[in-house]
């Protein structure tokens, strides 16, 4: 004789069907009596949303709508996912809606959403619509690929480029990866991922990315890009890193030696340029040579060959080409000192005047006592010249354009 197992050992599943059964006719008899609130609430209790979704809605019970949504899971048929995904979107829920829509296999519709109402593409978003296991064929392999390819791009267009990053670096997408970084503006994950990858594109990349930033109030920074573009081979980004060196030591910190030695690094990595404006290049870098020690042998006369020093000052002013790589305030304020220092305030204040007719602040370049002495030398009382601020220009918005970087992949 074969017994019936006892209620108590029957799987839990089948004990649950029986009530969504229960529910269900139940829901039948009092929908055909015309009771619907009593047949909406057994429908939801019975797990049929879609029966329960239409007569709510036909019968405006907005009440038992909302209740829906509350019990609604994702396994639910895609048609009614849909419904209630747009009853979200309709009461300001769209990241409700996102999900539901990923459920319901809508995932181009899910992340152009997310775009839209500003739903944050997350690694559970992600998850969701990539499960983290192996494909079981090719053909779904390249199917998952598509996604996370799909993914990748609308996290970058969203500004998440930390996860579409690491997405791209999941598909193997370096150069994107790495652009994706630099967006996201971290020193140490592009300085981190350059090392890795070792690719010249991308230590190209990371050195121009690097010369963004503080790189010289930072020393180890300066290393990266020096480090970086040698290890690319990039010889024309060295020449133009260490003409940017050169120009910062005169407009920041007024020192033409280290100029010099810094253009000196340039010529030499300009040499090795295989550019075809190689040669274009180098006779740049010579004429800026030229004009620095042309202002560094003028400062070495002052003593020995005080004419000559003013003769030679007078061609670096005279010469257009030469304010372009020393700065005029720079020369002006030297023969002010020269001529203070012997007395000679009539001179002193011709340089003054010279440096006023330019537009040239006397602050940044002479000591304010300095100033009055000169001006008191030749019987006038100093106002501070402080030359008017340039106007605005606004560009019109439709006129910027985007940085390369930032073009969707």
């Amino acid at each position: 004789m074969i017994r019936r197992p006892p209620r108590s050992t029957q799987s839990r599943s089948s004990a649950a069907s029986d009530v969504y059964k229960r529910q269900l006719q139940s829901a039948v008899y009092f929908e055909a009596r015309n009771a619907m609130e009593k047949a909406v609430i057994l429908y939801i209790r019975g797990r049929n949303f879609k029966k329960a979704l239409d007569l709510a809605t036909k019968y405006k019970l907005y009440d038992y709508i909302k209740k829906i949504t509350n019990e609604i899971g994702e396994d639910a048929d895609p048609d009614t996912l849909n419904r209630v995904a747009d009853y979200f979107l309709q009461n300001n829920q769209p990241d409700k809606a996102v999900h539901l829509l990923i459920a319901s296999k809508q995932v181009d519709k899910a992340l152009e959403l997310c775009i839209e109402c500003n739903v944050p593409i997350t690694e559970d978003i992600f998850n969701k619509i990539v499960p983290d296991r192996p494909a079981a064929n090719a053909a779904e392999e390249r199917e998952r690929q598509k996604l996370i390819l799909l993914i990748a791009k609308k996290a970058k267009k969203q500004g998440n480029f930390e996860l579409a990053s690491k997405k791209y670096i999941q598909l193997g997408e370096k150069m994107k990866a790495i652009k994706c970084l630099i967006l996201l503006g971290d020193i140490e994950k592009v300085v981190t991922f350059a090392n890795n990858a070792r690719i010249p594109e991308i230590f190209v990349l990371a050195g121009n990315f690097l010369q963004g930033t503080d790189w010289h109030n930072n020393p180890q920074l300066m290393k990266y890009i020096i480090n970086f573009y040698g290890k690319a081979k990039a010889f024309d980004n060295l020449a133009g890193f260490y003409e940017a060196c050169a120009t910062l030591e005169i407009d920041e910190y007024r020192d033409y030696e280290k100029a010099m030695a810094a253009l000196k690094e340039a010529l030499k990595y300009a040499e090795r340029s295989t550019s075809d404006r190689k040669e274009e290049k180098k006779t740049t870098i010579d004429e800026k040579i030229f004009f620095i020690e042309k202002f560094l042998t003028a400062r070495g006369l002052a003593k020995s060959n005080p004419e000559e020093m003013i003769k030679v000052c007078n061609s670096l002013l005279e010469n257009s080409r030469a304010e372009v790589v020393i700065r005029v305030g720079d020369v002006l304020a030297f023969l002010a000192e020269y001529h203070y220092a012997r007395k000679d305030m009539r001179s002193a204040f011709d340089a003054l005047q010279k440096m006023q007719a330019r537009k040239i602040l006397f602050t940044p370049y002479l000591d304010q006592e300095i100033i009055e002495n000169i001006y008191a030398g030749v019987g006038q009382k100093y106002q501070k010249n402080v030359p008017r601020a340039p106007p605005k220009v606004v560009r019109p918005k439709d006129e910027e354009m985007e940085e390369d970087i930032r073009e969707d992949n």
